[in-house]
């Protein structure tokens, strides 16, 4: 795929699970989220043994917008030519989604376009 990903709260669970996807499809991936350094150790060499690509970790509290600041100032000279995915999965804060009129009104030429933004409307009600 030879795409880069930020998956946040990446550390366990859903977040370890979607970036474990993306390093199987070739992503190089970009980790945050919370543990102990042995704890980190172990998912970047295993990620990075499984699927032979590159990992970083970035220590990140999202709640906090200059440990934000600091992640993407990172992430940027890692990656300076910019991140392909990006995937929220850390905690339990705010959803916001940019969509269009389209996913309340129908356009008999763009159903999969409309489908989708409704889509997006559903998923977060």
């Amino acid at each position: 795929m030879n795409k880069v990903a930020l998956v946040t709260g990446s550390t366990s669970g859903i977040g370890l699970s979607i970036a474990e996807t993306l390093a199987s499809r070739g992503c190089s991936l970009i980790i945050t989220g919370f543990g102990d350094d042995e704890h980190i150790s172990k998912i970047t060499e295993n990620i990075r043994s499984k699927y032979e690509v590159k990992i970083n970790y970035i220590f990140a509290d999202l709640s906090n917008t200059k440990d934000i600041s600091t992640l993407w100032q990172q992430v940027t000279e890692l990656y300076p030519e910019g991140v392909d995915i990006l995937v929220n999965s850390a905690g339990w804060g705010r959803i916001i989604n940019l969509s269009s009129v389209r996913g309340l009104r129908a356009n008999p030429l763009g159903s999969a376009y409309c489908a989708a933004k409704h889509g997006l409307l559903g998923l977060t009600k």
